[in-house]
């Protein structure tokens, strides 16, 4: 996720830009394709999502470059943008990500946000498509937040502010730090320090992000931007294949 310009200042213009006040929380729903069905068929309804969490929240619905927008999405507290330009910025922009088995979910990690796996379609999914590993047990390094199997689980995550715990902050450090833990806008600065400047002991220059998003918040964080795409995971041959992110 390269930026120009400092992370916190291009949140608040992209922000600006679509209409999104800092007083909102703002949610990212960005499903991935689906070969067992046709166009976008979104597996939760953002427009139910938005009504039950209140004027506060506002649904970012991003669908899948395979499927383009095939269903009604925009409403009061929905925002449809899959015609945006950058899903980077969609990023930078969103307070948490709501997303299934998308590779979305590593870009995310970076920015050390909330992210909720909602899976109610495991089952089929794993059978037409595949999956690198299992997303529903808790693993820390597999499951890098909440997860939810339906909307009503979904919902409930965020009433209960389970969304952004310590305990899935916790899972999402560790996801983190097994699949981007290089990702941290300074990992093409550390190559030229030690490559081209001979700087030996710069292996650990520019670690961090600042805060961390811990529990809920309070007020609009100020996040760093990363300079790098996350490393996706390899899956392991032989074996069964198991539910989990994507290779879509």
């Amino acid at each position: 996720m390269a930026l120009g310009c400092h992370a916190s200042r291009c949140r608040r213009a992209i922000r600006r830009e679509l209409s999104l006040g800092p007083d909102r929380t703002v949610l990212l729903y960005a499903p991935t394709h689906r070969d067992h069905g046709k166009g976008l068929v979104p597996h939760l309804d953002p427009r139910r999502l938005a009504r039950e969490l209140g004027p506060r929240y506002v649904v970012l619905v991003r669908a899948h470059r395979l499927d383009g927008r095939s269903i009604p999405l925009d409403g009061a507290g929905v925002m449809d943008v899959t015609g945006h330009p950058s899903v980077e910025e969609l990023c930078l922009v969103s307070d948490a990500l709501i997303t299934d088995y998308s590779s979305l979910m590593f870009d995310c990690a970076c920015l050390d946000r909330p992210i909720i796996s909602h899976v109610p379609d495991r089952e089929a999914y794993r059978a037409s498509r595949g999956t690198y590993f299992d997303l529903l047990p808790g693993r820390h390094g597999d499951t890098p937040g909440a997860v939810s199997t339906t909307e009503d689980e979904l919902l409930e995550l965020f009433r209960t502010g389970e969304w952004c715990s310590a305990r899935t902050a916790g899972l999402r450090a560790a996801f983190r730090e097994r699949f981007c833990p290089y990702d941290d806008g300074h990992a093409a600065e550390r190559v030229v320090r030690r490559l081209f400047l001979g700087d030996s002991d710069g292996d650990g220059y520019g670690y961090g992000y600042g805060d961390s998003y811990g529990d809920c918040r309070d007020s609009e964080p100020d996040r760093t931007a990363t300079g790098a795409r996350p490393m996706s995971p390899v899956r392991e041959r032989p074996g069964p294949v198991t539910p989990g992110p994507s290779r879509g």
